[in-house]
């Protein structure tokens, strides 16, 4: 996978919002997805909702803080806030698919019950205004992360389109929900959890060359 350097300026609460370094798992014309890598001080923090991915330097990333960053041609077009220097560095030999099978195993496919009530739950339509660039016009959401996750104080979501019910998965990422004025619209908990999780693992790899 490459590192880059990047910094949020769209990230509210708990999400990430100083310059650090991201492993990329996905990359599109003009964006990638990526996952932040821990700060020295979280290496091995045990987690009520969620395991961290550890590297072969024994670095972690947070599998809890997917993002979506936009890349260095729309920062030099200053259409963005966001501040990246790519670099064509690798986390040795670690693959993708593991990544994948390890954020799909503890944000899609836990089955334990949480004993919290948050206000998302898996298969939430939800409303609200996203300050991403990329996102500033989409106007649904849905919720595809587990109870059980959102101990964490952040969920997985993707734009929705409620006329066809498809969900654009290339522009899944985690948002602290409770920074977020969200308004739930309806629940399609019918959804099958191993679909999902094959979508998401199947984006991931499509990508293997990151």
């Amino acid at each position: 996978m490459k590192e880059i350097q990047a910094k949020n300026l769209y990230g509210k609460g708990h999400e990430q919002q100083k310059k650090r370094p991201y492993a990329v798992v996905y990359e599109s014309k003009n964006y990638c997805l990526a996952f932040p890598k821990t700060t020295k001080d979280k290496r091995d923090k045990e987690y009520p909702s969620h395991k961290n991915f550890k590297l072969p330097d024994e670095n972690e990333i947070m599998i809890d803080q997917l993002t979506i960053i936009l890349n260095a041609n729309i920062i030099a077009n200053d259409l963005s806030d966001f501040q990246i220097q790519l670099q064509q560095l690798k986390y040795g030999d670690t693959k993708i698919d593991l990544v994948a099978e390890h954020f799909c195993q503890y944000v899609i496919l836990q089955n334990k019950k949480s004993k919290q009530t948050f206000q998302v739950q898996f298969g939430d339509i939800i409303e609200f205004k996203h300050s991403h660039p990329l996102l500033i016009n989409q106007q649904y959401f849905i919720v595809l992360s587990n109870g059980v996750f959102h101990q964490s104080k952040m969920c997985c979501i993707a734009p929705y389109n409620r006329e066809n019910g498809n969900t654009d998965y290339s522009l899944l990422h985690c948002i602290d929900f409770e920074e977020r004025k969200i308004v739930k619209i309806d629940n399609k908990e019918c959804l099958k959890k191993d679909k999902i999780a094959n979508e998401i693992k199947t984006l991931f790899l499509g990508n293997q060359n990151v």
